[in-house]
């Protein structure tokens, strides 16, 4: 059983009671809060978190209001990149607050534009493979063909990592079919040198640009997920290295 109740006061924080102890929380000030939408959910994680590490009751009402505070960031809005560290240094007690990285928010908001990417052009068949394998080898050849006869039978978009080799190919013989080809792409495939956007087979408003490579994994599995009954999609492995072999087994 539970001997806890809190109540949300939007903008002006919450009030708890546990017993006969009560909490009043103010919201965090600096935080100009227009789409709340989603603040509800996160200020009972954020308090549900807290019991969880057997937190007091006021330390509870705090990490809820921060949680209800930081869901606008997810909105891409108003808590700017200074706002977000103050943020989740005032979750994290002890050496935890010294850790905060801006790269937290970078991931979050590459995830979100690929996701938005693959909302806009569709699921299909994404394809892994090595970067290094040039046009005239066999298996550039024979994964250009592959690419083609797929996109000609299952009629949905390609999907790659947007790099050379493997990646190349199976999106040229996508294009050969006439059909929709995407790639979210990284600053830098492995052994390869930085590619301009100019070099770039695909389309500029086909691609998402990637800094991490953990966003651009998390999306091209996404890609490759069936929503609905009558989705057609598929995840193939061409020829490749480690670092193929370490998509495969996360799949």
């Amino acid at each position: 059983w539970c001997d806890i109740a809190v109540v949300t006061l939007g903008d002006k924080g919450c009030v708890a009671m546990r017993g006969t102890e009560r909490v009043e929380q103010k919201a965090f000030k600096g935080f100009a809060v227009e789409d709340t939408t989603g603040a509800g959910d996160l200020f009972s994680a954020g308090f549900m978190y807290g019991l969880l590490r057997n937190a007091s009751l006021e330390r509870c009402c705090e990490l809820g209001c921060l949680s209800g505070a930081a869901v606008v960031q997810t909105m891409g809005a108003e808590i700017s990149a200074d706002g977000w560290t103050w943020v989740h240094a005032h979750m994290h007690e002890g050496r935890a607050r010294s850790l905060v990285r801006g790269s937290a928010g970078a991931v979050q908001r590459e995830l979100l534009a690929c996701y938005e990417l693959i909302e806009s052009i569709g699921r299909g068949v994404v394809y892994y493979g090595s970067a290094r394998l040039k046009a005239e080898n066999p298996h550039f050849i024979r994964s250009r063909e592959l690419g083609n006869m797929v996109s000609e039978l299952l009629g949905t978009p390609t999907w790659t990592g947007g790099g050379p080799g493997m990646m190349e190919a199976a999106s040229l013989g996508a294009m050969d079919a006439g059909k929709a080809v995407a790639g979210i792409r990284i600053e830098r495939e492995a052994g390869t040198k930085v590619r301009s956007a100019a070099m770039s087979y695909l389309k500029p408003e086909h691609t998402v640009f990637c800094k991490f490579l953990s966003p651009r994994k998390v999306a091209l599995v996404d890609a490759g997920v069936r929503k609905k009954a009558e989705d057609r999609t598929a995840y193939v492995f061409l020829p490749g290295g480690l670092g193929t072999m370490d998509e495969l087994f996360e799949l």
